[in-house]
């Protein structure tokens, strides 16, 4: 008894990069999101430098004044937990070309995933002075 199975590749034709990269966008300076994590709940996609450290380890939140919460979603579900982007949203997000979150200001830079943060902190019109950096 032979079996032929027939594979057959299935592409979107409406499916366009810039609807897929508004899921990486972060929901706090929204540019594409620098060293991603997401919201372990809803998958909010956040930069790793726009959240308080305490959203990255939980054992670094110091309440100071009675008013101090620990972090937590700023889309509201409720969670407090941060995880990395998974494998395959990584590679998602890394096969994508798009425009440097600063092309209002002037930047007109094209590039990907990959030469993004080094974009941001070194060639970028909106980059920090020397003087600037931490």
């Amino acid at each position: 008894m032979n079996v032929k199975i027939e594979v057959k590749t299935f592409v979107a034709d409406k499916l366009e990069g810039e609807s897929v990269l508004e899921n990486f966008i972060c929901l706090y300076c929204y540019g594409v999101a620098v060293d991603a994590v997401r919201c372990d709940r809803c998958e909010t996609v956040y930069c790793k430098a726009c959240l308080p450290e305490d959203a990255l380890d939980s054992s670094k939140f110091k309440k100071e004044t009675y008013y101090e919460k620990p972090f937590e979603c700023f889309a509201k579900c409720g969670s407090r937990k941060v995880v990395p982007l998974g494998k395959i949203e990584l590679a998602i997000l890394n096969s994508l070309r798009f425009q440097c979150q600063h092309i209002d200001d002037g930047c007109e830079a094209e590039l990907c995933y990959a030469d993004y943060k080094n974009h941001l902190m070194t060639d970028c019109i909106m980059a920090p002075k020397p003087d600037e950096k931490k």
